[in-house]
C-alpha cells in the first residue's frame, strides 16, 4: 500500500478562480497523510496550465482516464453540478475513494444511486458540506450535547449573503435548473449545520423566489436575467420535536452571513458567521439565567488543520478532510458521506414540494 494517499482534484482552473483551485487543492496539501498527484480539467490546454501553475506531476482533460489511472486512490470533484453524477459513478466502479461538492447529484435519485454504488463495493466517500467541521459549530455541538442550555425549545437560523459574481464565461451558476441557486446550496448547507447539532428534519413548510432577476456579469458589465432562486424562507420540524425557521437570501447587499440562535430552557446558544457558512469562521456567544451575550472560547484542540487560515476557503475543506483521513485509519465510517448527501437532498426536495403546495411536505421515510 503506498504510505500516502495519492489524490486527482477534478475541476482545477489555470487562473485559479474557482473552488477547486482555491480550496480543493490547499486543503489537500494541508493534509500530511495525503499526495496532490495529478488535476483533471475539460481542455487539454487548460489542464496543462493548471498543472504548472501548481506544479502537478499529472494532468487530465478525460476524467475517464484520471479515475482509471492505477497512481490514483482519491478523486476530488469540483465542477459543475450536472457532471458530478457521471464522473463520481466513474470514479466508484473504478474503486476510487471519492470526495465530492455538494450538491452530490441534480437530485436525490442521482445521490441515492451513487450512495447505493458506494455501499455496495465498500468505497468510503464524503461530500462537501465542510461547515460542520467549522471549530465553532463542533463547540456549539458539543455544548449542546452537555446540556449547556438545558433541553433545547427552537432555533432561528438566518444565512444572509450577497449575491457571487458571475463571469461571461461561467455565467451557469445563475440560471435555474442547475442545482447551484440558493436552495441547492446556500439553504442546504445551513440545513447540513443544522442538523448535525441539533437533529433531522422531519417535515418542512416553506417558499422559495427570485427576488433580483436583474443582474450584472462581473467582467462585462452586461445586463442578464438571474433565474436561480435568491431567497427561502421555511419552517422546519425536526424528529425530535423541536421548530424553528430558517430564512436564507443571495439578495443582500450587506448580508448579515449566518446566525443560528438555538433557545433552551436555561438560555441561548448562537452560532455566527460573517460570511458564508461552508467557509467563514465560526464564532460562539451564550446567554444564561438572564445575563447579556458573551463570546465563548472555543477549544484549541478542535482546530485540526493549523497551516490553513481560518478565513481562507480551504480551512473547512482541510477539516473535512483530516476527519476523513482519521475515519479511513481507524476503519470507521465517516460523515458526512453519500447517504447522508442523499437525505440532504430529500430535505431539500421537501422544501421545492413545499414552496409549490404550500403544505406542510415529510421530508420521506428514506432519508437518515
Amino acid at each position: 500500500m503506498h504510505p500516502k494517499i495519492r489524490v486527482a482534484v477534478v475541476g482545477v482552473d489555470g487562473v485559479g478562480r474557482f473552488w477547486g483551485a482555491r480550496a480543493h487543492v490547499p486543503a489537500v496539501r494541508a493534509t500530511p497523510q495525503m499526495e496532490l498527484v495529478a488535476i483533471c480539467t475539460a481542455h487539454d490546454e487548460t489542464a496543462k496550465l493548471a498543472a504548472e501553475k501548481f506544479g502537478i506531476p499529472m494532468y487530465f482533460w478525460d476524467y475517464k482516464d484520471a479515475v482509471n489511472h492505477p497512481d490514483i486512490d482519491l478523486i476530488t470533484v469540483a465542477v459543475r453540478v450536472r457532471y458530478h453524477h457521471r464522473i463520481v459513478k466513474a470514479a466508484l466502479e473504478a474503486g476510487k475513494m471519492v470526495f465530492c461538492e455538494w450538491p452530490l447529484g441534480m437530485n436525490s435519485q442521482e445521490a441515492l444511486e451513487l450512495a447505493q454504488l458506494a455501499e455496495q463495493k465498500s468505497i468510503q466517500t464524503a461530500v462537501g458540506t465542510q461547515g460542520r467541521f467549522s471549530p465553532g459549530l463542533s463547540y456549539l455541538k458539543r455544548l449542546l450535547e452537555q446540556n449547556y442550555i438545558g433541553r433545547p425549545l427552537f432555533f432561528h437560523l438566518t444565512h444572509f449573503l450577497p449575491k457571487f459574481e458571475i463571469w461571461s464565461d461561467h455565467s451557469w451558476p445563475a440560471k435555474n435548473g442547475e442545482a447551484n441557486d440558493v436552495l441547492f446550496v446556500a439553504t442546504a448547507h445551513s440545513i447540513d449545520s443544522l442538523r448535525v447539532c441539533l437533529g433531522e428534519p422531519e417535515s418542512v413548510i416553506g417558499t422559495q423566489e427570485t427576488l433580483m432577476p436583474q443582474w450584472r456579469l462581473s467582467d462585462t458589465n452586461e445586463g442578464f436575467e438571474w433565474t436561480a432562486t435568491d431567497t427561502v424562507s421555511c419552517q422546519v420540524q425536526l424528529r425530535n420535536k423541536i421548530m424553528g425557521t430558517i430564512h436564507v437570501s443571495h439578495a443582500c447587499w450587506s448580508g448579515t452571513g449566518f446566525r443560528l440562535e438555538v433557545y433552551g430552557e436555561g438560555g441561548k446558544l448562537v452560532a455566527a458567521a460573517p460570511g458564508y457558512v461552508s467557509y467563514s469562521p465560526i464564532r460562539i456567544f451564550s446567554a444564561k439565567n438572564g445575563e447579556r451575550e458573551r463570546q465563548l472560547l472555543i477549544p484549541k484542540e478542535l482546530y485540526k488543520v493549523r497551516s490553513i487560515n481560518e478565513k481562507d476557503p480551504a480551512f473547512s475543506v482541510g477539516q473535512l478532510l483530516h476527519y476523513f483521513v482519521s475515519a479511513r485509519a481507524s476503519k470507521s465510517v465517516f460523515h458526512p458521506n453519500f447517504r447522508d448527501a442523499y437525505s440532504l437532498h430529500k430535505i431539500i426536495e421537501a422544501i421545492d414540494r413545499s414552496s409549490v403546495t404550500k403544505k406542510w411536505e415529510s421530508v420521506g421515510t428514506n432519508s437518515i
